[in-house]
């Protein structure tokens, strides 16, 4: 971490102290099994490597790629596919090669991260735009700007953008492959002309919808790529198995939901709530859920 991220992470402390979990939440009855919870929760957090970022439903037929079937309005439930395939499996992203030219012959890769917080920004994209969170440490906009800042203060980064970036951001394919992913998610992009730079932002209309979060264990293949993204994002071009995953998470009320699903699939694996979560990461200085 250079002496300019320090100084930004250090005035944004400040920020995140509005944001701590105090008493009056955590006295709520939804939050009165934390306390028990907290050691498999911290275990599971002991485990993981990486974070992938989802949600439960989204607009598309396929799973392979969300580009594959622009502008479908059919609803395909996302955690029934990972769970019919096997666990989360690689998929194209065109835009990838675009930027880095990455190399890898089949183009198909599941994108992961080691911060919760960048994995969060994802999957809080899949969440109905009627329904809230009952905690988050830390807003959208805060954790976005906190990555972006972050980020363009990487050198190589930096260079990517003046040098290619600008250009690449303003090429049709771009605002295409972008307004595509957004269409997964709402289906009214084009009417509502929501800009891409907004992105962040977006919340999913379909109805009942809302994110997920798997860990992953450390012990997963990562694919190494000269990628500008580097800090952030990693990839794998292995299918990630149900042993490769510590547990997810989902809000508190889609718990006993998910729970009931996978026991239906003989799936074990351990559901902790989201909102637990982001209490879970009050404990966490903000360079250890950043750097």
């Amino acid at each position: 971490m250079n002496y300019f991220q320090s100084i930004i992470l250090n005035i944004q402390k400040k920020t995140l102290r509005a944001f701590l979990a105090d008493e009056t939440i955590l006295q709520q009855d939804e939050f009165k099994e934390y306390g028990a919870m907290f050691p498999e929760i911290q275990d599971c957090y002991k485990e993981v490597g990486y974070w992938h970022g989802t949600g439960r439903y989204r607009y598309g037929k396929g799973t392979l790629s969300r580009y594959d079937d622009v502008g479908s309005k059919q609803i395909s439930d996302m955690l029934e596919s990972i769970i019919s395939e096997g666990g989360l499996k690689p998929h194209k992203e065109p835009w990838l090669y675009k930027i880095d030219k990455i190399g890898i012959k089949s183009n198909k890769t599941t994108s992961l991260t080691p911060f919760r917080m960048y994995a969060k920004l994802y999957a809080g994209l899949y969440l109905n735009e009627n329904k809230k969170l009952l905690y988050e440490y830390g807003s959208v906009k805060f954790w976005f700007g906190i990555f972006i800042m972050v980020q363009i203060l990487n050198l190589k980064f930096l260079y990517f953008v003046l040098t290619r970036g600008l250009f690449w951001l303003s090429t049709k394919s771009t605002y295409k492959d972008t307004k595509t992913f957004m269409g997964t998610i709402r289906s009214d992009i084009e009417q509502k002309n929501i800009s891409p730079f907004k992105g962040h932002l977006l919340r999913s209309d379909i109805v009942g919808n809302y994110p997920i979060l798997f860990g992953i264990k450390k012990t997963i293949k990562i694919v190494h790529f000269n990628s500008i993204l580097e800090r952030l994002e990693k990839r794998t071009d292995n299918p990630i198995l149900f042993n490769d995953i510590t547990h997810i998470e989902v809000p508190i009320n889609n718990v006993k939901e998910t729970e009931e699903l996978l026991k239906q699939k003989n799936i074990d694996l351990k559901i902790i709530p989201f909102e637990y979560g982001e209490v879970y990461c009050n404990n966490y200085l903000l360079e250890n859920l950043t750097k």
